[in-house]
């Protein structure tokens, strides 16, 4: 989960930035500005998730404004993700333009050399809804605030926005995911994918998406909402299927905390989905069987996923991956066949010891 947040609880160390990715971005950004005299004012640091970007927090000495503040750099330095920065570049633009709270872009490149393509957008002030959730008064506020800046994602107009490739692929996702299991040699997929052709909702309307809409993603800033950020998912689509991966999100996404505190942890997390959904569904009605679909269809991504993974196949996955932990497999499995009623397989490749 990646941001562009300027607290300093959110940074990583500044040696996490490999020296030759720095000098790499530097020589693009001389290059691409045509400023040559560019140097670094704040030499690149890292900021925390992420896990097929790399995400850096920087100023620049000698650039022209508006590339003379502090700014934030999102890389996509592996092949398969050519023509990303450009799509999460028009979702910025598209969002922002409608006065939606998401940074601009201040420049985008698409060249793969080092260090990769990528955006800049300016650094956003404030912390995350997830770390100001701390204090008990934004936990009370944290659903209204998700809700509320959820459904009006939702009710943007998506017109300026073409069909990409993400919205091509989930509109044919289980054929897709039945191609992927067959490709890796994993079995056991095929009543659950059955399932997930059969169910599928009518489309709904077509609204844009930004599909990991959760408290990580929600910068806040004296008790507001200042940006909603890292729009790598970002697309058009079903609103449905946006709510339904938030709920999976906000009750199954991996979180770390002491064992001890699981328990207390996991009914918070549960009280803030319901009061999230019932405060979205008064503000935006959606069919409530379309979004168990999704949040179904979230949990049998992941999983397939963990499975081609452990299977040993790398058909383009990442070297991490979220949903990978103990936890998250039972919860997603279960969850899976409470909604659909069809079990998934249980692997020994898939369950850790």
């Amino acid at each position: 989960m990646t941001g562009c947040c300027g607290s300093l609880l959110e940074f990583m160390a500044a040696t996490d930035v490999p020296t030759d990715t720095a000098d790499a971005l530097l020589t693009r950004l001389r290059d691409e500005l045509g400023v040559r005299g560019v140097a670094y004012r704040e030499p690149p640091v890292r900021l925390t998730g992420g896990y097929d970007t790399l995400t850096l927090r920087f100023a620049l000495d000698g650039a022209a404004p508006p590339m003379d503040q502090v700014l934030v750099a999102r890389i996509f330095p592996d092949t398969p993700l050519v023509g990303r920065a450009e799509r999460e570049a028009a979702i910025h633009q598209a969002v922002a333009a409608q006065e939606y709270p998401a940074p601009p872009i201040l420049h985008m490149s698409n060249e793969t050399t080092a260090p990769g393509a990528f955006i800049v957008m300016p650094l956003v002030e404030g912390v995350t809804l997830r770390s100001a959730m701390g204090n008990p008064r934004m936990l009370w506020r944290s659903a209204g605030l998700l809700a509320g800046w959820h459904a009006q994602l939702h009710g943007l107009d998506a017109s300026g926005l073409a069909p990409d490739e993400r919205s091509k692929a989930m509109a044919d996702w289980p054929r897709m995911l039945a191609q992927q299991a067959a490709a890796a040699e994993v079995q056991g997929f095929g009543p659950a994918l059955e399932w997930a052709t059969r169910n599928a909702p009518t489309s709904g309307r077509r609204s844009i998406l930004h599909l990991d809409f959760h408290p990580g993603n929600i910068m806040v800033e004296g008790g507001d909402v200042s940006a909603v950020i890292d729009w790598a998912n970002g697309t058009t689509g079903d609103p449905a299927s946006d709510v339904g991966t938030t709920l999976a999100l906000l009750t199954m996404g991996p979180v770390e905390a002491p064992r001890l505190l699981t328990p207390a942890l996991d009914g918070v997390r549960s009280w803030l989905a319901r009061r999230y959904v019932k405060e979205y569904l008064r503000l935006n009605p959606l069919p409530p069987e379309s979004i168990r679909y999704y949040e179904a269809r979230r949990c049998l991504t992941a999983m397939l996923h963990v499975a081609i993974r452990r299977s040993g196949s790398t058909l383009g996955e990442r070297d991490q991956y979220a949903w990978d932990g103990p936890a998250q497999i039972r919860n997603m499995t279960r969850r899976f066949e409470r909604i659909s009623g069809v079990k998934l397989p249980v692997l020994p490749a898939l369950i850790r010891s």
